[in-house]
């Protein structure tokens, strides 16, 4: 588990889990990133799943360098992020026009069980995937 004041992460495999504990700067942004990146190393194909805590907001986000370091983690194993959304944030995390951009699935919602089904989807869509691949 890696956690500092700013956020935690840790892994239940293929799940990495990231809890963002307070509005991030960019440099904070790119340590949270990099956190998730090293806690998913190993893991192959694997999914974001992000609870930020309520007292997050996103008034100083980028959102262009949150869809950034999404499309990266896409490069590197993530097959898709779900994200549990508070009522501050949840305009900002459903702008389609930034979040289309992304290269794999994303759900972001306030009922976590709507998400855990995502979550559950993404990871039978890849086990499939690579079941068929075993096969060929």
């Amino acid at each position: 588990m890696n956690s500092n004041v700013e956020f935690e992460v840790h892994v239940q495999a293929p799940v990495v889990y990231g809890i963002p504990r307070t509005a991030f700067t960019a440099e904070v942004t790119e340590q949270y990133f990099q956190a998730i990146t090293d806690a998913a190393r190993g893991l192959g194909q694997w999914v974001l799943f992000e609870h930020p805590q309520s007292t997050v907001t996103l008034a100083n986000i980028d959102t262009e360098m949150v869809v950034q370091q999404y499309s990266k983690l896409a490069q590197q194993g993530c097959a898709g992020i779900a994200v549990l959304v508070n009522q501050a944030i949840v305009g900002a995390v459903r702008k389609p026009q930034a979040l289309s951009q992304l290269p794999i699935p994303f759900q972001a919602s306030r009922n976590p069980i709507e998400l855990s089904h995502f979550v559950e989807s993404v990871i039978a869509q890849f086990q499939d995937s690579s079941e068929h691949q075993n096969l060929a």
